[in-house]
C-alpha cells in the first residue's frame, strides 16, 4: 500500500498537492503535517512511508530537514523537495530524492509520479 506524507506549512500547497497525490495514487493514504517535528510524532506510530512531498528549508531548519530527508531516504522512501529548483547544494546527493519548483503545475506533478529511482 502506498502511503504518502506532506510536510509542507502552507496549508494551500498542501491541500494541492494532496489532492493531486489523491488523484494520481487512488489507493495512498495522504497525510498531512506542517513541520519536521510533526512528521517525525506522525511516523511513530511504526507506519511504513513511501512517499514524501517535503518543504525545501530555510537555513536554520536546513540541518533538521535534510538530516530526516536522509533517514527516509535510507529506509526507502521517495522524497520530493517542493519550492526547490535543483538540488541543493553543498551536500551529499540524496538516494530516491527529487524536487519540485513552485509554483508546480499538474504535469510538473505527473512527471514526478513517473519517477522511478534505483
Amino acid at each position: 500500500m502506498l502511503r504518502l506524507l506532506i510536510v509542507e506549512p502552507d496549508p494551500l500547497i498542501s491541500l494541492d498537492l494532496a489532492e493531486a497525490a489523491s488523484h494520481r495514487m487512488a489507493n495512498a493514504t495522504v497525510e498531512e503535517v506542517p513541520s519536521v517535528a510533526h512528521a517525525r510524532a506522525r511516523l511513530a506510530s511504526g507506519e511504513a512511508l513511501t512517499h514524501m512531498f517535503i518543504r525545501k528549508p530555510d537555513d536554520l531548519q536546513a540541518t533538521e530537514t535534510y538530516g530526516f530527508i536522509s533517514e527516509m531516504s535510507r529506509a526507502g522512501v521517495i522524497s520530493i523537495l517542493v519550492g526547490a529548483d535543483e538540488p541543493p547544494r553543498g551536500l551529499p546527493p540524496i538516494p530516491h530524492m527529487t524536487h519540485l519548483s513552485i509554483p508546480f503545475t499538474s504535469d510538473m506533478l505527473e512527471s514526478v509520479f513517473n519517477m522511478r529511482f534505483r
